[in-house]
């Protein structure tokens, strides 16, 4: 969710008018803008992720029933939304590392998503389990780029949740 920080938009809108430009004002208002609509689409891959996972966990449908759901949502949303967040492209440099370490972080999770099905679907454990790790390392990139972005942004009275109010 974008939240802007009153006082700290004035004031960088002051801190423009008195020293010119700043490129990485206008890009971090360009950022979040354009994370906003992602992260929402994330949050409900996340849903749909803890939703399958129960229904494994508690055996509410069978193997088929899982695996059309990876096929039909979890791993196309995953891949999609990777290909989305690769496709925004920060223009300073104080964005375009936490970024990229996004765009790490869910091609991985979108490359352990299939994996987990594919060890599903065969029944390997052991590959289910590497898969799992893959995924919890993704998750693990993920949350530090929260931090990282977030440092940045605050500084001109934005903030990215991970997980955006109403999903």
């Amino acid at each position: 969710m974008l939240r802007p920080l009153p006082a700290l938009v004035g004031a960088c809108a002051l801190m423009s008018l008195a020293c010119g430009a700043d490129p990485l004002a206008d890009d971090a208002a360009s950022y979040v803008v354009a994370m906003q609509p992602t992260l929402e689409e994330n949050a409900e891959l996340a849903n749909e992720f803890i939703q399958v996972a129960a229904a494994i966990h508690q055996r509410e449908i069978d193997d088929e029933g899982i695996i059309e759901r990876w096929d039909a949502t979890i791993v196309p949303k995953a891949n999609d939304l990777h290909a989305t967040v690769d496709d925004i492209q920060p223009a300073t440099p104080e964005l375009q590392g936490p970024h990229e370490e996004l765009v790490a972080s869910w091609a991985d999770r979108a490359d352990a998503y299939e994996e987990m099905k594919a060890a599903y679907e065969s029944n390997d454990d052991a590959k289910f389990k590497a898969a799992q790790e893959k995924n919890v390392n993704a998750k693990l990139a993920e949350e530090r780029y929260f931090r990282d972005v977030n440092a940045v942004l605050s500084g001109y009275g934005y903030r990215l949740d991970q997980f955006p109010a109403g999903n």
